[in-house]
């Protein structure tokens, strides 16, 4: 159209301009000018739906034809709510339970499903908004007899093409988008559905951004929709929306020229010599802000010039025009001749215009996961711009059969042919216009980072300017637009995330809102680059509003488990406190279980704020998993009684407590079960130490009593918890005052055996009483003072100590003596027995009978009811699969004499027996069965390891676990603290469901896949991409060395995962590092690409971890793995428990340390609980307290009674001599000497006494007349007074005058008469 004048021209038609396209606006602009100086120049405007009134208006007033159509009938159906209308309610399941992208989209299956069943024949053509919209409809409509057709732009002509076929037999249900409106006519359709909504790209003047968002459409439109449907015969269209709906719709489609950038309009219109756009005369005149950015942008690409607040072109600006293409486009293809890459701008600028439609994504869910495959291995690591343009060299590049090439590798090919047929009009208009040859060559090569890349990139930012975005550091919020400061992510399918990187900066070409927004076409642009387009401050200032991002590493698995709190309830609580200490609520705390971290998010002024916050948290929850101690007790008695330990990390003694001070205090507040817990704990840490353990109450708060207590602390040594009662009592805490008690502390450990009970009672004061008739009045006194509670304990219990087997009291037994209640003068006391000691507590008991205590008076008789009880306690599900077995045993004991049971169930579900016998051997044989059926049976199988186990928590071990308890009937308990599982039910199904247990874990187990990340820190970004290339699309790379073996790659998580043998699993593993190694060495001697400046993925991931370390002490590959908490370090399991054992056996193995070199960390409690069992553990504590013992120099001594468990502290040599009363076996010993006490007499003599008693007997009797020794039996003797007749104790009759023997007195008389003449000495 060189001839401006239009000669030789007398009519111009104008055909469908209801569509008011751009160019169809301006031509008839430029047409009514020329109307102006051609009197005879004629115009014609034809269109079904345009708004004639509007038009003809324009051009002056002029005539309007009405030309009646040929369109059959069509019936309009208004379906307002799809849900509500009875006629549709009939839908198949499958709709029911499926998910669709929105609404709107189930609605159209389901009316096309109801018009398919109850319609004559017919095709149908329903109406959706997006290629995603109709695959999703395509895959959730079947039906045998209909042949479901889709219909949008991605489709490759064959397959366009198909709608127009003809399927005997079978009805054609065609899903499209707007382009079956107008574009194209389908013969057979009768019926059309039309929910109103198509999808359209609109610019937005205030952001000067192009936004692809839905949008009701127009009177017009529907009404052409509706017109497909009468085509060839009467019709019906079913519209989605009400009628009323349909008339407050706009009654004309929006012109373009209001809807998209009019950098290409205002262009052509000042090369028309129009210099000021605002004035021009449009048929609609878009949005004044519209122009101004229009003109603003192409100032920015230098297309323009304001003088005189008028505009005109530049050199730039008049090549522009000549390239008639968008400006941005044609401004790429000028900046890349100028820099020497003339083919590859031309190339840029075609794909860009057709960059939506160029990789095709149809199918099946199985078809599009192999198309996004296909597209890695095509994508490149700067972004969408260099992937398309990637994907056209190679398409260009030496294919015989290009349709092939682009169907394996999901590439439209009508597209590809589109981005032909471009470039060739490009070059033409270059050749001709521009007087420009474009070359055939390439100089940018895809495969080999060079300066090109950076050339590009700096090129593309130039164009695309005003569509910068910059990364906010976490992926939640993506990309702040630097325009609007919108917060926007990537589009699913960007070519950037199948790298492990985010680009800090960014361009795009639009915003995708669907409803999300998305910026689509995104390209990285290097940082340096950007003080090209924007001042160095103002780049400055925003980046600091980008998150920063601190990573804590080297945490233990059970810390970040107490960070993070039940349910996530700690992190969320102190990420809402950095949010509103930093008032930024962008701010967030991430923990990462599997690489044992935690990450930090937020802005460079406040990252090291709340690095110091969350880092002094964690150091608080690392100070209690160091200092956690268990309490023990060195045995059995009550509370206070016996001596305490505190046993903690390195399965060491942290305290041993002899002086009966204590160790743990309680925390009471008048809301105790409203406080904050994590706030209370810091508390307490903050101001106190050696905090070694806390405890929170379990009590009910219903009861007044419990509704004040929170909880307990317990302390490393006495003196921190006398000062945690002094710095925390009336402290204010949430609104109240805290109270802190000490109390006597106990290791909460039941008895360790199954428990039957008696009761004594004996009276506090005698009674008097007189007779009157038949009646007996008793006259009560005041009571009498008598022994104190725990004098009356320790009788008791000396008492019944000689009776149990090994003597030693409180091992088999314990009692609890009750002080008397009010107006109440008896005493009362409580024996629970070893149930299996029941012959012994008999014995014991009657010895008791009607005795008195020794610190009692003879009239306090003992009196004993032969009545004892005993309780248990069976969960819903456990009586569930024991109910028969239970019951029967119940009913056995109503035949046995002296026997009562209650059975009840309680408020919470758990069922509840409490028996009553006249004796313990009863009770004990009653409880002995019902304990074996309610306790279960634990599983302990070799092939059941921590792994195994653990599967039990995901789904597949769920299923198995209720599918194995249906078929055995019986209840799998499964204790995630002890990680053991038990079995309950008849004990024959239980072997059954033990069996068929292991084998699934066993076999799950196996199944499970093993998964191999492909990003991280120290992997190649372009990892994925590479193992798609070296493997294929398909993985079948792998499958050539192992046949049986099965991967799969998940595109998001970059994950590999790998299913087969455990030596297939093991050689994927070595395949994947080989290929990781082998990227590595090329990346060094290839030139380094340009910085993107963006922060990789934090999911910490090296080559050393695709294959298992071996383990420190066995030196072989990780059995079981057990990771210690302290430092992190991997051992097999069974090697960690043998060295806990070897530890019991020696006193040299403490404290328990991490043997991996250079380490030497104890193992903390959390890791001795997870290693071994309680019985176990129990061990580990007599050992320890052994080696504490012994590594103390003398400083304490085991008591000397055998397998007595008592200890006591060495008297220091210069200090007094006291004896020592052991609580448990009531011996007393000298401190000094360690033998037993002796009062009155120093340990020196006493010593020498032990090794000769007579000694001091020879010392006593020197010089001593009246000392002589008996004959008989050598026994010595002391004469004071009376005769010389001496019986000695052995019986013999002794002359003490001259030591002559006698059997009797008589005979001795005799002898002294005889022999002596008197019966005493004369002096």
């Amino acid at each position: 159209m060189n001839d401006m004048g239009l000669d030789g021209v007398s009519y111009i038609i104008v055909d469908e301009a209801h569509e008011r396209s751009l160019n169809t606006d301006l031509l008839l602009a430029l047409v009514k000018k020329k109307l102006l100086d051609r009197v005879d120049l004629r115009l014609i405007i034809m269109s079904a739906t345009a708004d004639a009134n509007r038009l003809a208006e324009y051009f002056y007033g002029c005539q309007t034809f009405h030309v009646k159509g040929r369109n059959f009938p069509i019936e309009i159906k208004y379906i307002p709510d799809v849900s509500v209308d009875a006629s549709f309610n009939t839908v198949p399941n499958s709709l029911n339970d499926a998910f669709a992208t929105a609404a709107y989209v189930n609605d159209v299956v389901r009316v096309v499903s109801v018009i398919h069943k109850n319609e004559e024949e017919g095709a149908i053509l329903a109406f959706l908004t997006s290629q995603l919209e109709v695959e999703w409809a395509c895959e959730n409509f079947s039906d045998a007899s209909a042949v479901v057709l889709p219909m949008h732009g991605k489709l490759s002509h064959v397959e366009q093409s198909r709608v127009f076929n003809s399927y005997p037999g079978k009805r054609k249900v065609i899903f499209c988008t707007n382009m079956a409106e107008t574009s194209l006519t389908i013969k057979e359709v009768k019926y059309v559905v039309d929910p109103g909504l198509a999808k359209e790209s609109r610019f937005v003047p205030s952001s000067g951004l192009n936004v692809l968002k839905v949008n009701w459409i127009s009177q017009s439109s529907a009404s052409q929709r509706a017109g497909r449907a009468g085509r060839t015969g009467a019709g019906k269209c079913y519209r989605l929306y009400s009628e009323s709906h349909f008339r407050m719709m706009e009654v004309h489609q929006e012109p373009e020229i209001r809807k998209v950038h009019l950098g290409t309009a205002v262009l052509r219109i000042l090369a028309l010599g129009v210099r000021d756009a605002q004035n021009f005369e449009f048929v609609d005149a878009p949005n004044p802000d519209a122009i101004n950015m229009a003109l603003k942008n192409l100032e920015q690409l230098g297309a323009v010039k304001c003088k005189c607040n008028l505009f005109e072109l530049t050199d730039t600006g008049r090549y522009l025009v000549k390239l008639g293409i968008e400006p941005r486009l044609g401004k790429i293809m000028l900046d890349c001749f100028d820099s020497g890459l003339r083919r590859e701008g031309v190339i840029l600028a075609a794909v860009m215009a057709n960059s939506s439609s160029i990789f095709c994504r149809v199918g099946t869910n199985e078809e599009k996961h192999k198309a996004d495959l296909q597209k890695v291995r095509l994508c490149h690591q700067d972004g969408d711009l260099f992937t398309l343009l990637a994907v056209y060299k190679k398409w260009e590049d030496g294919h015989g059969n290009r349709n092939m090439w682009c169907w394996q590798n999901s590439i439209n090919a009508k597209t590809m042919r589109r981005c032909q047929e471009t470039i060739s009009e490009l070059e033409n208009c270059l050749k001709h216009e521009l007087n420009i040859i474009v070359p055939s060559y390439w100089c940018w090569n895809p495969e080999i980072s060079s300066m090109h890349d950076k050339l590009l990139k700096r090129i593309i930012l130039s164009s695309l300017t005003g569509n910068l975005a910059m990364f906010l550091g976490h992926e939640k919020f993506g990309y702040q637009v630097i325009s609007t400061d919108q917060a926007v992510n990537l589009h699913p399918s960007c070519s950037l995330l199948n790298y492990g990187s985010k680009p800090e900066w960014v361009v795009f070409t639009e915003i995708l809102s669907i409803p999300n927004q998305y910026l689509v076409c995104v390209t990285a642009v290097d940082h340096d680059a950007l003080y090209a387009v924007h001042s160095m401050s103002f780049i400055h200032q925003l980046e600091k509003h980008k998150l920063q991002i601190k990573v804590i590493s080297g945490l233990g698995n059970n810390l970040l488990r107490r960070f993070c709190g039940k349910y996530g309830q700690n992190q969320h609580r102190i990420i809402s406190h950095l949010k509103e200490e930093c008032r930024d609520d962008r701010i967030t705390v991430e923990i990462n279980f599997k690489n044992n971290e935690v990450v930090l998010f937020a802005t460079r002024q406040d990252i090291e704020k709340v690095f110091c916050i969350v880092n002094g948290a964690l150091e608080c929850e690392a100070k209690m998993l160091r200092n956690e101690c268990l309490e023990r007790r060195l045995f059995p008695g009550r509370p206070g009684s016996s001596p305490l330990a505190l046993f903690g990390s390195g399965a060491e003694i942290k305290h041993l407590e002899l002086g009966k001070r204590y160790l743990t205090v309680e925390v009471l507040h008048q809301n105790a079960h409203g406080i904050n817990d994590k706030e209370l704990i810091f508390l307490v840490g903050s101001l106190t130490s050696g905090v070694a353990n806390f405890h929170k109450s379990a009590g009910n708060f219903r009861i007044a009593s419990d509704e004040t207590k929170w909880g307990k602390f317990t302390f490393l040594k006495p003196e921190d918890a006398e000062d945690a009662v002094l710095k925390l009592n009336g402290i204010e805490f949430h609104g109240s005052s805290l109270k802190v008690v000490p109390v006597c502390s106990s290791d909460n450990r039941g008895l360790p055996f199954p428990a039957v009970r008696a009761r004594l009672s004996w009276p506090c004061n005698p009674s008097r009483g007189h007779a009157f008739g038949t009646r007996l009045l008793r006259l009560r006194e005041a009571p009498i003072v008598g022994p104190s509670v725990s004098a009356c304990e320790e009788a008791l219990i000396r008492e019944i100590s000689s009776f149990m087997p090994n003597k030693i009291p409180g091992q088999n037994f314990r009692v609890e003596v009750f002080p008397p209640e009010e107006n109440n003068s008896m005493m009362r006391a409580t024996i629970t027995f070893d149930g299996s000691l029941h012959r012994e507590a008999a014995r014991a008991l009657d010895h008791l009978e009607g005795s008195f205590l020794p610190c009692c008076q003879p009239w306090q008789m003992i009196r004993c009811k032969h009545v004892f009880h005993s309780t248990l306690s069976c969960p819903l599900h456990v009586y569930n699969v024991i109910s028969q077995e239970v019951n029967s045993l119940l009913e056995s004991f109503r035949s046995q004499k002296g026997v009562v049971y209650n059975f009840e169930k309680t408020d919470n579900g758990i069922f509840r027996l409490k028996l009553t016998a006249n004796a313990t051997k009863t009770i004990a044989d009653l409880r002995r069965p019902l304990e074996i059926l309610m306790k279960g049976n634990t599983i302990n199988h070799p092939d059941l390891t921590i792994s195994a186990v653990q599967l039990l928590l995901s789904h597949d071990g769920v299923a198995h676990l209720k599918s194995i308890e249906q078929e055995t009937g019986t209840y799998i308990l499964y204790d995630r603290q002890s990680l053991n599982i038990k079995v309950f039910g008849h004990q024959d199904q239980i072997a059954t469901a033990e069996t068929k247990l292991v084998h699934a874990l066993t076999e799950l187990l196996e199944k499970m896949p093993l998964e191999i990340s492909l990003r991280g820190h120290n992997l190649p970004p372009d990892m994925m991409k590479k193992t798609v290339e070296n493997f294929g699309v398909d993985l079948e790379g792998f499958k050539k060395e192992m046949p049986a073996v099965n991967v799969e790659l998940n595109k998001q998580r970059h994950l590999l995962k790998v299913w087969g043998s455990k030596e297939d699993k093991r050689r994927v593993e070595g395949m994947i590092s080989e290929l990781i190694t082998s990227v590595k060495q090329n990346a060094l001697v290839q030139l380094p690409s340009g910085s993107v400046g963006g922060s990789k993925d934090k999911e910490r991931v090296d080559d050393s971890e695709l294959a298992q370390d071996a383990c420190p002490i066995c030196l072989c590959e990780t059995e079981d793995p057990f990771e210690l908490e302290s430092c992190g370090h991997i051992f097999c399991r069974a090697c960690l428990v043998d060295q806990c054992e070897s530890a019991m056996k020696s006193h040299d193995g403490f404290p328990v340390c991490c043997l991996k070199t250079g380490c030497k960390k104890p193992f903390l409690i959390v890791d001795l609980k997870h290693l071994v069992s309680n019985e176990k553990l129990e061990d580990l504590f007599r050992a320890s307290l052994r080696a504490f013992v012994t590594s103390r120099a003398g400083m304490y001594r085991f008591c000397s009674t055998p397998d007595c468990q008592s200890i006591y502290q060495v008297a220091a040599p210069d200090a007094e001599t006291k004896p020592f009363v052991c609580g448990a076996c009531y011996v007393e010993i000298c401190t000094k000497c360690h033998v037993e006490y002796h009062p009155f007499m120093s340990c020196e003599a006493y010593k020498q006494y032990k090794e000769d008693p007579d000694a001091t007997l020879l010392e006593w009797r020197r010089g001593k007349v009246n000392v002589k020794n008996c004959p008989s039996c050598g026994y010595t003797i002391e004469k004071s007074e009376g005769c010389n007749h001496v019986e000695c104790r052995c019986g013999s009759h002794i002359c003490w005058a001259c030591l002559a023997n006698f059997r009797s007195s008589e005979e001795c008389y005799g002898h002294l008469r005889s022999a002596h003449q008197s019966f005493v000495d004369i002096v």
